[in-house]
């Protein structure tokens, strides 16, 4: 049974990777199953196979998306919650006048930072 079905998702990655219009449709739970367990763990290895690029531009599933943009843009900052926390308190000394910050708090929470990626 669990071998049966490790073939199969195999033949549907295969699919995906040669094809991604014509690939067989991958469940929500086994496309959820794929990036956790996956793609996730060897983000930067796997970013760079095609199956794995088709897969993103298919959707990166809700719950892994934040964690997986972080891997995509990168960090060069290592920015923490604290220190955004200390660059939102210096952007308010400076002033409003910075294109784009009163956007940040509406953008968080679509972030990993803001807990609902």
């Amino acid at each position: 049974e669990r071998g049966q079905r490790k073939r199969q998702q195999q033949q549907r990655v295969v699919g995906i990777e040669t094809n991604s219009i014509a690939a067989p449709e991958l469940s929500a739970e086994e496309l959820l199953r794929m990036w956790r367990e996956e793609i996730m763990p060897s983000f930067e290895d796997r970013i760079r196979m095609r199956w794995v690029q088709n897969l993103v531009h298919r959707g990166i599933p809700r719950v892994v998306r934040g964690p997986a943009w972080l891997q995509m843009i990168g960090n060069p900052e290592k920015l923490d919650e604290a220190k955004y926390q200390e660059m939102l308190i210096r952007c308010g000394l400076i002033g409003s006048s910075i294109p784009g910050v009163d956007e940040i708090p509406l953008d968080l929470p679509r972030t990993h930072f803001g807990g609902r990626g």
